[in-house]
């Protein structure tokens, strides 16, 4: 069933001026901004309360708690003027709306706390999976992936030389030229080339002939017992650039799309080398102004969008992302999206992970 119509506003997370932490559901917060006896629209909405108390943020904007988080609670803001008419248009269809506890979160690199790993990268983790003993954050969200961070290296250093035993791993190069060593062979990357390890394959980012800061992202990804018993296939390791590939358009709405790394057992393949085992694939894509992707979800995995350039907007459920260079938007699967490129004049850019 397709979703009501949108909210487009600003995260606040924590917001100021709010009171103690409340906690609803989707329903819940729909029911308050679509019921004739709300007292103000926008209110906070704690889900017991039948008079919910006023917290307006500091421009004017309004709240609504949507988080079911047991341990920290998530906060939007919309204007008033756009939540008013929500009511209006939802009020006749508040029994249809879909309840889901399933969120996408759009996050930006620089605004995850770093740290230094490899030796001498420094480390920002944009998102993860949810922590066992400590308390969650909204970004601790994947369920098939390991991990999606940044990493940067500054200019005549290298990474250590390492390898994981039962995870495959991915580099997409985002600036900077380097070396990457695979095994006991050396490629060359810069800005546009990925670099794939599959399990238990040694490797490490060489920056010696690189004498600016390189920056690029790690993608990683549990590689299952049963596909890495005797016998049992295991993909190359594959080095290349997105311009090596060739684009197609069609699958997506007006995107343009260059396949880069797809499954070893994918049916139909779209690359001269499929090699993933535990990921889905790893694509490109690019739509110009006014322009957008289909509409869709996925039933069967979860997906991340990297803007890469420009700006645009992530529909995402409920939920409206304006996104810029460096915004990870994180797509739960089940929930519906679409990208659009509606304030650039030039293309929107961004990787497609799953």
């Amino acid at each position: 069933m397709a979703p009501g119509p949108i909210l487009t506003g600003r995260w606040a997370y924590p917001c100021p001026n709010t009171p103690s932490p409340v906690y609803a559901t989707w329903s819940t917060a729909w029911k308050a901004t679509t019921n004739r006896s709300c007292p103000a629209t926008g209110h906070c909405v704690p889900p017991s309360s039948s008079s919910p108390p006023t917290s307006r943020h500091d421009d004017g904007d309004v709240l609504c708690c949507l988080s079911m988080s047991t341990t920290r609670p998530c906060y939007r803001c919309w204007p008033t003027a756009r939540l008013a008419a929500a009511r209006r248009m939802n009020r006749p269809r508040e029994r249809s709306l879909p309840v889901t506890s399933a969120r996408a979160v759009c996050r930006n690199w620089r605004d995850s706390d770093s740290y230094l790993g490899h030796d001498n990268a420094i480390v920002w983790p944009i998102l993860n999976r949810p922590k066992e003993e400590a308390a969650s954050s909204p970004f601790d969200c994947l369920s098939h992936l390991s991990g999606f961070a940044g990493h940067s290296v500054q200019g005549g250093k290298s990474s250590d030389y390492h390898a994981h035993d039962n995870a495959e791993q991915y580099y997409y190069i985002l600036s900077g030229t380097a070396d990457v060593r695979i095994g006991d062979d050396t490629c060359p990357v810069s800005e546009g080339s990925v670099a794939y390890f599959p399990p238990g394959v040694g490797h490490q980012l060489i920056g010696d002939r690189n004498p600016d800061w390189m920056q690029y992202l790690i993608i990683s990804c549990p590689v299952p017992d049963e596909k890495l018993g005797e016998g049992k296939p295991i993909g190359q390791p594959r080095v290349l650039n997105w311009r090596d590939a060739s684009p197609n358009m069609g699958d997506h709405g007006k995107a343009v799309t260059w396949q880069l790394l797809e499954r070893l057992d994918t049916d139909e393949s779209g690359t001269d080398q499929p090699c993933l085992l535990s990921f889905w694939y790893l694509a490109r894509q690019a739509v110009g102004m006014g322009h957008a992707s289909d509409y869709h979800q996925h039933d069967d995995k979860e997906q991340i969008y990297y803007i890469l350039e420009g700006e645009g907007t992530v529909v995402a459920g409920f939920d409206a992302f304006p996104v810029k260079t460096g915004d990870a938007v994180y797509l739960p699967l089940g929930v519906p999206h679409v990208i659009l490129n509606d304030r650039h004049e030039g293309w929107l850019s961004y990787l497609v992970v799953s």
